[in-house]
């Protein structure tokens, strides 16, 4: 992975309510349109995105109508997810998922999903700010 020169990126910003996750899937959809995207990578880029997004809408206790920012990018022959937010601090690489799952709502799952489907390479907090990025490998 070239992690330098992205071929495309595109950027929007989310406010923090019940709207975000519709809002982020829009735009990767839009993203998935202009690159070369297998069709697994596309399902995961999808499900990833609506995890993490409604995890931070949910549980990440960002103040209402705070931003989120949602950065897609092919590089090489990978997609990138970067997403900065202000709700708590959580670092989802070093959360252990064994047990986790509610059966009752199917929640739980999330975290380990995103562990699982791609590789974190980054996780920051600055300025009030979590950064979470992502890649995930497209072979397409």
């Amino acid at each position: 992975m070239v992690d330098n020169n992205p071929a495309l990126t595109t950027v929007c910003e989310l406010i923090a309510n019940h709207d975000a996750v519709t809002a982020a899937l829009e735009h990767a959809r839009a993203f998935v349109t202009v690159v070369s995207c297998e069709a697994e990578a596309e399902a995961r880029l999808f499900v990833l995105i609506e995890e993490a997004v409604s995890n931070i809408v949910e549980h990440g206790n960002a103040p209402v109508e705070s931003v989120i920012r949602l950065e897609l990018s092919e590089i090489g022959a990978d997609i990138a997810i970067t997403i900065t937010d202000c709700g708590v601090f959580f670092d989802p690489r070093a959360h252990d998922t064994s047990g986790v799952v509610i059966s009752e709502r199917g929640g739980g799952a999330g975290i380990a999903l995103i562990q699982s489907w791609s590789t974190a390479i980054d996780y920051g907090a600055a300025n009030g700010r979590n950064t979470l990025r992502l890649v995930i490998a497209n072979h397409g």
